[in-house]
């Protein structure tokens, strides 16, 4: 075979190479996102005394429920995992009233999804989250607190945009 007809086959070769190539690296892209995107907010809710974890859920481009695992900073849901980083912008304190020793902190900030598994993997999301954290300390008399907390309720909403 002449030189110039080896080049050309090696050409098609390598291009039909390349075309199946990035077809199947398309199609494994496409299984790596999400089948979802828009709008979708984050539910964690904690109490103390309570359950080890935190209850969560997930509502808007796709619906799950499931725990938050504070050590972390991971949703789990039945079908996949979903990891969170917050930056904290702002807290504000409220208290404590001194006549019933309860407080309420609030937070808010900014959260990104660094990591998701099974159905969310691929699962780009970020936006804002606000936390409120209501309790009660432990009475040491008339007017006066410790500082031991003996009942807490954290509520987390984080709101962003699946893509």
């Amino acid at each position: 075979m002449p030189a110039r007809m080896r080049s050309a086959a090696i050409a098609a070769v390598l291009a039909v190479t390349m075309v199946t190539g990035l077809a199947q690296t398309a199609a494994s892209a496409a299984e790596r996102s999400p089948a979802f995107s828009g709008r979708e907010v984050f539910k964690i809710v904690g109490r103390m005394p309570g359950p080890r974890h935190a209850a969560a859920s997930a509502s808007g481009a796709f619906k799950a429920s499931g725990v938050f695992i504070r050590k972390d900073a991971t949703l789990a849901f039945g079908r996949g995992r979903i990891v969170v980083a917050r930056h904290v912008e702002q807290t504000t304190y409220y208290g404590p009233d001194l006549s019933t020793c309860r407080f309420k902190i609030v937070q808010r900030g900014s959260f990104a999804v660094t990591r998701a598994t099974g159905r969310f993997r691929g699962l780009r999301e970020s936006g804002v989250f606000t936390t409120t954290i209501t309790g009660q300390l432990v009475r040491r008399g008339p007017g006066r607190c410790g500082a031991k907390i003996t009942a807490k309720r954290t509520v987390t909403y984080e709101t962003g945009t699946a893509r």
